[in-house]
């Protein structure tokens, strides 16, 4: 059984649902360089008042504390920091690969399910639809646990989904072979970049 951490940054956001969909862009590319970033979030800057928009310091502390213990615990815990969440995908594949085996676990850390049908033509995986492509090709050998936020959506196009809902306290619990970290720069403010970062350098500083 391959145990594998992935954590989104926005799910550390402190702000609400209606904010999210109101005061943040509405991308369908979550692949940017810093200009196009810069680009997309500016006008957001100039319309709404956003920049107060702080993290969850309690959640933020509460989970470089489970870093720590994780990398105290093993040694060998491979760490992976990314822009998208798509990337996840290969990430799952490469370890059953490499460490020959069937079965992977996967918690994450996540403001969203990525449970999602949608793409854009001719694409396979984005951000918001790799567990549920792992899910369907995957199937039992694929278990899928979330850490979700109290207003976190639980539904995609066709109902409910499937998902073993777990906690931070829970991960404790569990040896991880790997530990995933994603921005989702185009929706994560950028003016919160040096939580972010400092995030970052807590999970891939040995």
């Amino acid at each position: 059984m391959i145990n594998l951490l992935s954590i989104d940054w926005d799910y550390f956001i402190d702000t609400s649902n209606e904010t999210r969909n109101t005061c943040f862009p509405d991308t369908p590319d979550d692949i940017l360089t810093e200009d196009m970033r810069k680009e997309i979030w500016e006008p957001f800057y100039e319309t709404y008042d956003i920049k107060d928009i702080g993290i969850l310091d309690n959640k933020f502390e509460n989970l470089k504390e489970l870093i720590r213990y994780i990398k105290s615990y093993n040694k060998n815990t491979v760490k992976y920091v990314n822009d998208s969440h798509r990337y996840m995908y290969e990430l799952v594949y490469k370890f059953l690969e490499v460490r020959k085996s069937k079965l992977v676990r996967v918690f994450n850390i996540d403001h969203h399910h990525d449970m999602y049908q949608y793409r854009k033509p001719n694409e396979k995986i984005n951000c918001g639809n790799w567990a549920e492509m792992l899910q369907e090709e995957l199937g039992e050998n694929f278990d899928y646990n979330w850490i979700k936020r109290e207003d976190s959506e639980e539904y995609n196009f066709w109902g409910k989904i499937d998902y073993n809902e777990s906690s931070l306290e829970e991960l404790y619990k569990i040896d991880f072979d790997g530990i995933y970290l994603c921005r989702s720069g185009a929706w994560s403010p950028p003016h919160l970049d040096d939580a972010f970062l400092e995030l970052k350098s807590y999970i891939v500083e040995s």
